[in-house]
């Protein structure tokens, strides 16, 4: 039962299990073939206020559950058990106004993670799951509205851009 509007559901890899999110903060984890409440993780829930949940979803290899939202941050759970394993927040310390998290996507091998916010921050950054290290974050001009990650077989799409490739890459291209 949800208090709060749903903002967003996915399954796990191996279609077994469903996250969802809502407009309360609440992450609710659920069995597809019975329909039954499997564990409600930490919710996004700074002070009395609710924080809304734009975007759930599960590792590629169905071990870790992701969900991001308004208060700027990524949260990483371990899908079996649902214990938060990371938070991931690239704000300075102490800055009110954070972009939310409006969508996040992982590599193909899942070892990265990228995630797009909006205003005031508007930016890509990509993750490390095993350490919740930021390795580099993108500004844009606008807030970041949809993002995926696409193996075309040039390396990992979500390594930090190496100058000397882009370099010759235009020295190509002249």
């Amino acid at each position: 039962r949800f208090l709060r509007d749903v903002e967003c559901v996915a399954f796990s890899p191996d279609g077994q299990r469903v996250v969802s999110g809502a407009s309360d903060g609440e992450i609710k984890v659920w069995e597809t073939a019975t329909g039954m409440e499997l564990f409600l993780l930490q919710p996004h829930l700074p002070g009395l206020y609710y924080i809304r949940v734009n975007q759930v979803g599960f590792s590629p290899d169905g071990r870790l559950i992701v969900g991001g939202g308004d208060d700027g941050q990524l949260r990483l759970w371990n899908a079996e058990k649902g214990e938060l394993i990371a938070t991931l927040d690239g704000q300075p310390d102490g800055l009110r106004n954070k972009g939310s998290v409006l969508n996040f996507a992982f590599n193909t091998d899942g070892t990265r993670l990228l995630s797009g916010t909006g205003w005031p921050d508007n930016s890509f950054r990509v993750w490390e799951t095993a350490t919740g290290r930021e390795l580099f974050k993108l500004k844009y001009e606008k807030r970041v509205a949809g993002i995926d990650v696409i193996d075309l077989g040039m390396g990992n799409p979500t390594d930090p851009p190496d100058p000397m490739i882009s370099e010759k890459r235009s020295e190509e291209h002249t």
